[in-house]
């Protein structure tokens, strides 16, 4: 009790309330709730409220409950099923190339994940605490993520209308019940965490060995093999390893014929056994491509399109969405404000709130682009064919792909590409001739402060690379072949690369090394960083480099000009460097296509040709010409 507000207590700085009972039935019954706020004023009003609510609701608790026989018979269920589910993985694993880290990985964070579920509830987050707690046991922050993203997914799941029908459904028929009551489905949700973390937390210690086992068995009973089979059995004695005459098949006009095996109903994999809940799709659709190599941004992209379509919609069940609801969503993708999603808050705003703060904007701030538009409708024509392959009844009219819009302009009219004229303007900023301090870099000055801001955008000017390759370089990336310094981009425990074409070798331009780029390398190796720009990385987002692009749309506006720059970001220097390469006849096109990291227009260029020597890919580099 805080202050003499009764059950209004602290967690750490979130106030929380929490009240009590003894019910005759069964026994201490507690309910707990984080209140979500640090205000004090707050947190008793909505105590009280919460204080007189809960008098009903332990009401209904105390006659409305389930009996141990019926905790212990939904337990035992729930933990087989996810016992068998994690065997058939466990095979598909072994038989399929192997059990690689990524898969350890999703392992450890679906046993960590439904752990924090069954402890803590279906709120639980990755607090300041516990990520530390994960750091010190080894987690490395690609491990964390991947645990924020399950245990989001899972929750979600797991609260989902159509896994409740479900659990419903299974425990009436399990317990021949006709009815259940608000708080026992509150009772199967804990249960159900339970009994999968106890199921996952089992398995990762001793997985089971069926087929093994078995073998070893047969093996063990059969004996000498030298003096006796199983066609030698005295007739009337019994033998557990003879085939039954009825099991055989027999010879039909001189053609033998294999047994038809009967269909196992516990192995079988039946359509309605998946989860038509859009974040459950969304959860198995993304643990494959995981596999795939995609990149967790991407996949971040695909659960945000689920919250925003949840919100516009209020839908989360596939086989309830019809055309009316997709052509819904895309006219309400016009009216949400154009910052949708640059804020935390935008993840639990309602559609009321949106809409409301798009009335109180000006129009040119309201309506998603076309290009994001597309990608969410594109997102959900994702969703509705991954759950359409694993047999869900997903309506057959319902054809998102069909809702896109065509582009306005093509893409090179979006953005433009800088000049070489224009670079050279762009570097008289504060940032490269001197700021007033690191905190006010844009603002002139006398020192100049060489951090990721001054060098990204010199590193993307002189290669060509990307801002996120940049941002995101391991100091153990800078390596050398020959005596030529280069970048060897490649995929990372924090940050992916785009495409397969992505991974490649940059050779370092001779101006980033006069300007000191390799001594800056040099001093963070020393420093114990594993990171070139360490200042680059945001912690809450979990992006490298995000901070570069708002700072180089004020660089921008500030040396070439709000109208004249209105087309030109930190991206428009690939583009730059792939004029400047393409225009040079003197530069192979393969070679150019290295650089800047695009596919080959064939099966020859993609899957023959191979990186071009360290050599060329230098002289392709030098022929940037000097923009500062």
């Amino acid at each position: 009790m805080l202050h003499s507000q009764p059950h209004l207590s602290k967690r750490g700085q979130t106030y929380q309330w929490r009240r009590k009972i003894r019910s005759q039935s069964t026994g201490i019954c507690d309910l707990q709730v984080s209140l979500r706020t640090r205000d004090r004023e707050k947190a008793i009003i909505i105590a009280r409220k919460l204080t007189v609510e809960s008098e009903q609701v332990f009401e209904a608790i105390d006659k409305n409950y389930l009996t141990k026989t019926e905790a212990r018979a939904w337990l035992s269920q729930v933990a087989q099923a996810e016992m068998a589910k994690l065997e058939r993985l466990q095979l598909i694993q072994k038989m399929d190339g192997g059990y690689d880290d990524e898969d350890r990985r999703l392992d450890w964070a679906h046993r960590k994940a439904w752990r924090l579920l069954a402890d803590r509830g279906l709120e639980a987050t990755l607090d300041a605490p516990l990520r530390l707690q994960l750091e010190a046991e080894g987690a490395s922050c690609g491990d964390i993520e991947c645990l924020e993203n399950t245990l989001d997914l899972l929750s979600r799941s797991l609260l989902s209308e159509g896994m409740s029908n479900r659990h419903r459904r299974e425990f009436l028929e399990l317990t021949d019940r006709d009815t259940m009551g608000a708080y026992e489905t509150l009772q199967l949700r804990q249960l159900t965490a339970a009994a999968k973390a106890a199921a996952w937390e089992r398995f990762s210690s001793a997985p089971p060995q069926p087929a093994q086992d078995m073998a070893a068995e047969i093996v063990e009973g059969l004996g000498s093999m030298l003096f006796a089979s199983p066609v030698d059995t005295p007739e009337g004695s019994k033998s557990d390893h003879t085939p039954r005459a009825e099991t055989m098949a027999k010879p039909e006009s001189g053609i033998s014929r294999p047994i038809e095996a009967s269909p196992d109903p516990d192995s079988a994999e039946v359509g309605h056994d998946y989860d038509p809940d859009i974040f459950a799709v969304i959860e198995r659709m993304s643990a494959a491509k995981r596999k795939e190599g995609i990149e967790e941004k991407t996949l971040r992209q695909y659960v945000t399109f689920g919250r925003l379509f949840v919100t516009l919609t209020g839908k989360r069940d596939l086989t309830k969405i019809h055309k009316s609801d997709a052509a819904r969503f895309r006219e309400l993708l016009y009216k949400v404000p154009k910052s949708w999603g640059k804020s935390s808050k935008d993840a639990n705003a309602t559609l009321k709130q949106l809409l409301d703060r798009s009335a109180s904007l000006p129009p040119e701030k309201v309506g998603l682009a076309i290009g994001t538009l597309n990608r969410h409708i594109d997102h959900l024509q994702q969703v509705v064919t991954w759950a359409q392959e694993e047999g869900i009844k997903v309506d057959p009219a319902l054809q998102p792909n069909k809702l896109r819009r065509r582009e306005k302009e093509r893409a090179n009219q979006r953005r433009d590409k800088f000049t070489a004229e224009q670079l050279r303007e762009l570097f008289t900023s504060p940032v490269w001739t001197g700021s007033k301090s690191e905190y006010h870099q844009l603002r002139p000055g006398s020192v100049i402060y060489r951090n990721g801001i001054f060098w990204v955008p010199l590193i993307c000017a002189y290669s060509g690379l990307r801002r996120a390759e940049i941002a995101g370089l391991p100091t153990a990336a800078i390596k050398d072949d020959n005596g030529i310094a280069y970048f060897d981009i490649d995929f990372t425990e924090e940050r992916r690369i785009k495409t397969q074409a992505s991974k490649r070798r940059i050779p370092i331009h001779s101006r980033l090394i006069a300007l000191g780029l390799l001594e800056h390398v040099e001093a963070q190796r020393k420093a114990g960083e594993r990171f070139l720009f360490p200042d680059l990385y945001d912690a809450t987002l979990k992006v490298f480099g995000r901070d570069v692009s708002r700072r180089m749309r004020q660089i921008i506006d500030q040396t070439i000009g709000p109208e004249e720059g209105k087309k030109l970001s930190l991206h428009s220097m690939k583009h730059y460097v792939q004029n400047i390469l393409s225009r040079d006849t003197t530069v192979p096109e393969v070679v150019v296509r290295e650089i800047v990291a695009h596919e080959g227009k064939d099966v020859h260029e993609t899957d023959y040709e191979k990186g071009s020597e360290i050599e060329l890919l230098r002289y392709a580099i030098e022929r940037l010409p000097i923009v500062y």
